[in-house]
């Protein structure tokens, strides 16, 4: 639970810069592994936004992105 916590704000940092930068498939990747790794050690709250921000840069759905990482913030 500590490892996920202390990785949590590197996470979510590589999040914004991969929004900012337009790399959907890295973004995708970082809503897969916080999706998994936060509901695996007890963080559930993160399990639905980081599935929609999965779907929604799968969509390329790229106008709502923003809202759903300051949610996760």
């Amino acid at each position: 639970m500590r490892k996920f916590a202390e990785r949590l704000d590197a996470q979510l940092s590589a999040m914004d810069a991969a929004q900012r930068y337009d790399n959907l498939a890295q973004l995708a990747q970082l809503a897969h592994w916080l999706k998994g790794a936060g509901g695996t050690v007890g963080y559930d709250e993160f399990t639905e936004p980081a599935a929609r921000l999965e779907q929604l840069v799968l969509a390329r759905s790229t106008g709502e992105i923003p809202g759903v990482l300051a949610e996760l913030r």
